[in-house]
């Protein structure tokens, strides 16, 4: 191919070329040569359209949308990736069986991640003799669409969960958005953090940075107004997705101690709003226990009901009348009678272990507690009373948290 053909040595520029398309055209023209970008997944993200000889697989890539993986190709691949892992510098991929067209191929690099490669054929005659320098000063320009592709995959992704998460599409549709399969296990996890920023942007980070798909759970993360919601997917049984998500947690914790996480049931693609609901009422009830940093509803179900209960009853509770008689004692003096009858009812009832929680004589104990009925107008023997108090104490307890 004569030397005039070949334009300038400034690579061409996404931005200038409108698209990627575009820019491979631009490129292919540049070095004469068909190109094609793919990431490092081996799926095809452009390719040039220009009338010049494509080889079979070149032809086949483009038809499958990935680079073939098949045996005949298999031993080329191998050894791109290793390239791929042992520096970021054009080089010449190593031919592929049955077909000895040269080919050029090219790292591209976000700083030190490898996000993609490019190559060139040789294919519709001999390539520029510039074209190493030519394809090395390209990388940086695809580079740049890799970076942006990533801000729109992840503003993309962030929706398509968010939908996911709340139920209000159809779920196998977001499932396929997400690339998530109808037999996947999911466990969702609500996580907190009481410093808005870290929780955006140390705890978001965070989750990204752990390499979970090593240990073959994947992560989806969104954030909400307050909080965190997390999608774990993966493991061979609901045990195994509990072991790993759990993990997680640990591996969250170790970074941002003061972070809490709550974890719905694991369920199958048409369960996850219900497990973010559950997520969400455990983290309700982790607010009110603030010693504890992770709980999961199969753990907790009878606490977070009994707190929901207590809520809904709260306006009946109030005028029931029983603990509203204690606002006439001073705080020291109200604070101890709660006490004292949180114990009693601990202990279900049993003196000397009541007595004990309380670091009292039982006979003190039953002394106060015949004061504390004589007070409240109240019968301790009666069971359905202890129950109506049972509850005004749960209630009261959530209420000042």
């Amino acid at each position: 191919m004569p030397d005039e053909v070949f334009p300038t040595l400034d690579s061409p520029r996404v931005e200038d070329s409108g698209d990627i398309f575009g820019f491979c055209n631009r490129l292919a023209w540049q070095v004469g040569g068909p190109v094609i970008i793919h990431d490092v997944e081996w799926n095809v993200v452009a390719y040039s359209t220009l009338p010049q000889n494509i080889d079979e697989p070149r032809r086949q890539a483009i038809l499958r949308r990935k680079i073939p993986q098949d045996m005949w190709a298999l031993p080329v691949t191998e050894t791109i990736q290793w390239m791929l892992s042992h520096g970021n510098e054009v080089f010449e991929a190593p031919a592929i069986v049955a077909d000895q067209t040269r080919r050029i191929v090219t790292p591209i690099y976000l700083g030190d991640t490898p996000v993609g490669l490019m190559w060139v054929a040789e294919s519709a005659g001999e390539l520029s003799p510039d074209a190493f320098t030519i394809l090395e000063s390209a990388a940086k320009q695809v580079a740049v669409f890799f970076g942006a592709r990533t801000v729109v995959q992840r503003r993309e992704e962030s929706i398509f969960l968010g939908l996911f998460l709340d139920g209000n599409q159809d779920a196998e549709f977001l499932g396929q958005c997400l690339g998530i399969q109808p037999t996947d296990r999911m466990r969702v996890a609500t996580v907190w953090h009481s410093d808005p920023k870290v929780l955006v942007d140390g705890l978001r980070d965070a989750h990204r940075d752990i390499d979970t798909e090593a240990w073959g759970l994947r992560v989806l993360c969104v954030a909400r107004a307050d909080r965190l919601h997390v999608l774990h997917i993966g493991g061979e049984s609901t045990e195994r997705l509990i072991q790993l998500s759990e993990r997680h947690a640990q591996e969250i914790l170790r970074r941002e101690p003061d972070t809490y996480i709550a974890f719905g049931d694991v369920v199958r693609m048409s369960g996850v709003p219900d497990s973010r609901g559950d997520a969400d009422r455990v983290m309700s009830y982790l607010c009110h226990h603030p010693d504890q940093h992770v709980g999961a509803i199969d753990q907790m179900r009878t606490g977070v009901t009994l707190m929901e209960l207590a809520g809904h009853l709260g306006n009946y509770l109030d005028e029931a009348g029983g603990l509203s008689r204690l606002s006439r004692l001073e705080p020291a003096d109200r604070h101890e009678t709660i006490r004292t009858l949180d114990a009693y009812f601990a202990a279900m009832g049993t003196m000397s272990e009541a007595a004990r929680l309380l670091h009292v004589h039982p006979n003190t104990l039953r002394y106060r507690l015949a004061k504390i009925a004589d007070m409240l107008d109240v019968d301790l023997d009666d069971r359905e009373t202890r129950l109506l108090l049972e509850l005004e104490l749960l209630w009261e307890g959530y209420r000042s948290h």
